[in-house]
């Protein structure tokens, strides 16, 4: 029997998941269970599914039909090519020493043993996030706090450089990570054995980074450990990260001692701070992107200069699932970005005389000729706006099987009449009502008369600066249907821009000036209205400059005209001689006294 009673969607997947392991788990009788355990030990591909936060096996070929069971399998002369076609709708293939693992230990419960796999796991997640999950129930955020040193430990060579060598890797991959060292009477074996929980370590092998740790326990001893490793002392870590998440360090970075610390003025120091400023980075990016893929609609809100444009791109690629891009690199991720441009990335920017005809579909005029290029009049059809267009974008061949993601941006979404651009399309946007939702809903367009739907796989990201007070806010039909993410303006991007340069006085000027112009705008005296610092301080990137001369050129040119904008339509409540004052001393990129209603109590009693 061939079946076609293809999945549809990963419920289907996950179905048959419960329905293999509960033949495992013995629910049903001794011949399913000795079937499955049959299909467990022979399989190739693995589909990798998180179940109430548990990783689940199951061989691709079982979970790729509705409703399987051992009955229906064992009867079916179907190959594993049919169901890849629609696993690959919702996974991406993988090999992966580490899942090797993870499997090797779930498959021991029922004492099978199996070898190295290829396995399906889902296209918005990571094996190192499968990783994480396997270990902590859940993925581990990133840290923000600052240090003073790291450390960096090496564990595969525990009886010294002619000893035996073990893979370091398996030692995290324990239910509960640890690092090793052995018993040595030197100053690195009592650093391992004594310093404070917390502390940040790179495990490495020789020159090779392998992952970024967190020690988490006191240093303990343990026989069945040091059987399997060797090594004599062990802390409990949390995985932080693996090296397959960041670049390598560059060869001899990385080549002496067991276990050293490195201090800040290093390059092993920056090294390691530059990957968990990579994480911290990534953790907001892989957020945003989370809450797209839920949402399918988000909006990025902040003051000019906050990042809108670069967090729009980086959160795009992240959504599509495009590898490989080095997320603090802006140059990389811009230029993906305006690779995927009008393929899987559709960009517009709405304006107040935009309408439904322009963004969804209208009749555009069309010159007809006769066969010598005579004119014979104008006629009037149907044409695609852009929203259609990434709509139709989301399916990639003729049968409709293979499904990509498609990212719209619509920058300035405040600017537009939401509610006339849309139209009736404004409640397709939810969830819920999209083509794979749970309560789909199909639209018969004005023009081409076609029953249309908007894909699950279109995801909006609208930007708006939370200072424009030059159209109406977002009503709130739209608000329901996007999550909004506000984006801060932050100093610590501008102290890494100028510690990547290495120009400390130009950092020092560019932090006064940044904290003087928080100040002034914060100040009792000057704020006013229902805006908070969040919506106006000066972006970051203002504050960003590649010389004294630039950094001036952007005071004097953009962040004094924006100030003034704010004075000028009341947003800050400041006098002549005061805004004059503070923008002579801005221009000079020195910061201006400020004073408040206290201290003005407190130079009258003096003068008194």
């Amino acid at each position: 029997m061939d079946r076609n009673d293809f999945i549809e969607t990963r419920e289907d997947i996950v179905q048959n998941i419960k329905t293999l392991y509960s033949y495992l788990d013995g629910k049903v009788d001794s011949e399913h269970k000795d079937w499955a355990i049959q299909r467990m030990s022979r399989g190739s591909n693995y589909v990798i599914e998180v179940v109430d936060s548990q990783i689940y096996f199951a061989p691709s070929r079982f979970v790729g039909y509705v409703d399987n069971t051992m009955e229906k399998h064992v009867a079916n002369h179907g190959n594993g090519t049919e169901t890849d076609n629609k696993i690959k709708i919702f996974y991406q293939k993988v090999q992966d020493v580490k899942l090797d693992v993870l499997l090797q230990k779930a498959m021991s419960e029922y004492d099978i043993v199996v070898g190295a796999k290829k396995y399906w796991i889902s296209k918005d997640t990571t094996v190192d996030d499968i990783v994480r999950i396997a270990q902590h129930g859940a993925t581990y955020s990133p840290l923000n706090m600052k240090y003073d040193k790291y450390w960096h430990i090496q564990m595969h060579l525990p009886e010294g450089k002619n000893g035996t060598e073990i893979d370091p890797t398996l030692m995290l991959l324990e239910k509960e990570p640890v690092i090793g060292t052995g018993e040595w009477d030197d100053k690195q074996c009592d650093n391992f054995k004594h310093i404070d929980n917390g502390n940040i370590v790179l495990v490495r092998k020789g020159g090779q980074a392998i992952a970024l740790c967190q020690i988490t326990g006191e240093n303990f001893t343990d026989p069945n450990l040091s059987e399997k490793y060797i090594n004599e002392n062990f802390r409990k870590v949390h995985i932080l990260a693996w090296a397959n998440e960041y670049k390598q360090p560059r060869p001899g970075l990385f080549t002496q001692g067991t276990f050293s610390p490195c201090g800040k003025w290093t390059e092993q120091y920056k090294y390691i701070d530059g990957w968990l400023e990579n994480m911290k980075n990534k953790a907001f990016t892989n957020k945003c992107a989370n809450l797209l893929k839920s949402k399918h609609n988000i909006i990025l809100q902040g003051a000019p200069g906050t990042g809108k444009t670069y967090n729009t791109a980086a959160i795009a690629l992240s959504v599509l699932g495009i590898d490989g891009v080095d997320l603090d690199n802006h140059d990389e991720v811009m230029k993906k970005y305006e690779e995927l441009q009008d393929d899987r990335i559709f960009f517009t920017t709405f304006h107040q005389s935009l309408d439904y005809e322009d963004f969804v579909e209208g009749l555009k005029p069309r010159v007809q000729t006769n066969e010598n290029g005579e004119s014979l009049g104008v006629t009037y059809e149907p044409e695609d706006g852009i929203f259609k267009r990434a709509c139709n974008a989301v399916v990639t061949d003729d049968s409709k099987d293979i499904i990509k993601s498609v990212v719209l941006i619509i920058d300035e979404i405040n600017r537009g009449n939401v509610s006339k651009i849309f139209g009736e399309l404004i409640t397709l946007l939810e969830a819920d009502k999209r083509d794979k939702g749970n309560h789909p809903i199909k639209v018969t367009l004005p023009y081409s008369k076609t029953l249309f739907g908007v894909p699950s796989n279109l995801y909006i990201i609208g930007t708006m600066n939370t200072t424009d007070r030059s159209t109406g806010t977002l009503d709130y039909a739209l608000r329901r249907r996007f999550a909004f993410v506000t984006l801060k303006s932050d100093p610590n991007v501008i102290v890494k821009h100028y510690e990547k340069l290495g120009n400390d006085d130009l950092k020092a000027i560019a932090i006064d000036l940044f904290n003087n112009i928080k100040a002034f705008i914060t100040n009792p005296k000057h704020l006013c209205g229902d805006l908070c610092i969040d919506d106006l301080m000066v972006g970051h990137s203002y504050f960003m400059a590649s010389s004294k001369e630039e950094l001036q050129c952007k005071v004097e040119f953009e962040i004094i005209p924006l100030i003034a904008e704010y004075i000028n339509d009341g947003i800050l409540t400041v006098n002549d001689q005061e805004k004059e004052k503070a923008f002579d001393a801005w221009a000079s990129l020195h910061p201006v006294q400020i004073v408040d209603d206290e201290d003005e109590d407190n130079i009258d009693e003096e003068d008194e």
